[in-house]
């Protein structure tokens, strides 16, 4: 099923400014499951949500409908930027190409959180387990892992938004 604009740029979005659906469901007063069913196309949000997302975003109502956000972000030809030097280009490559490696990394650590959530569950005495075992400190080194992951790839996104400011303005 292809996915609207307004899907992709959300998602877009979302992880140009490095936060995982749950978060921006936390902070617009939704549920996750909201969010990701706007970014499949499922669902078209109700219009004072599709408002908050807009005003979150700050981006007009219109392009979050109208515009392939991601597409003008990762376009890179001369025609679109005539006064653009080939240098210029070079790096509006590599910031794509940075862009698409953040935005794996991203998927990555959105895997390992599920991992985790699945694998480690409270036992009736509070202690973490893993399929029955307890492995000493094991949740801890992927908590601490994963966390720093997450550190990294919320500079990732800032560093990618910044860029992206500086080359639009």
């Amino acid at each position: 099923m292809p996915t609207s604009l307004f899907a992709n740029n959300l998602k877009f979005l979302r992880k140009m400014r490095g936060i995982s659906q749950q978060k921006l469901a936390e902070q617009l007063g939704l549920k996750r499951n909201n969010i990701a069913s706007y970014e499949a196309g499922i669902v078209e949000p109700k219009a004072i949500n599709f408002l908050k997302l807009a005003l979150f975003f700050d981006m007009p109502p219109g392009d979050l409908l109208e515009k392939n956000l991601s597409e003008s972000f990762m376009s890179t030809g001369t025609e679109e930027f005539p006064k653009v030097s080939e240098g210029e280009i070079d790096l509006l490559r590599l910031l794509r190409r940075f862009s698409g490696h953040t935005s794996d990394m991203q998927k990555v650590l959105e895997g390992f959180r599920e991992f985790q959530k699945l694998i480690f569950s409270t036992s009736s005495s509070g202690e973490q387990e893993v399929a029955g075992n307890n492995p000493t400190g094991t949740n801890g080194e992927l908590d601490t892992l994963l966390d720093i992951m997450e550190q990294l790839l919320d500079s990732n996104w800032k560093l990618i938004g910044r860029m992206t400011k500086e080359s639009n303005g």
